[in-house]
């Protein structure tokens, strides 16, 4: 049997390729709206984010104060501020996403 992609698939349970299956799982190629309908929000991918932003910038603690015992997401612009039709990949943009301990973070959001 083969995939809509065209490749054969190996197990013959299977609809789909893990290709095209890790194609549509991937948060990254939805928008907010679609996510929100799902009931998975944005935010609950901060682990996935986390990771690219450590493996690709090598940060592993605060950016503001150093700290290194627990970092957390932070984004500059706020999910809320992007309309629901932008992809989820804008909202965790490199760009948009700042490395933070948990102090760091609740000023940067109540203070700025």
């Amino acid at each position: 049997m083969k995939c809509k992609c065209g490749r054969i698939l190996s197990d013959y349970r299977a609809k789909q390729c893990k290709n095209c299956y890790n194609s549509e799982r991937t948060i990254d190629k939805k928008t907010i709206a679609e996510v929100k309908s799902k009931s998975d929000h944005p935010a609950y991918s901060h682990n996935e984010i986390r990771k690219r932003v450590r493996r690709q910038n090598k940060i592993k603690s605060c950016e503001l104060c150093g700290y290194d015992k627990h970092v957390e997401v932070c984004h500059i612009k706020p999910i809320a501020d992007f309309p629901d039709t932008a992809l989820v990949s804008e909202v965790n943009d490199i760009s948009n996403i700042k490395i933070l301990c948990p102090n760091c973070h609740w000023e940067f959001d109540n203070l700025n």
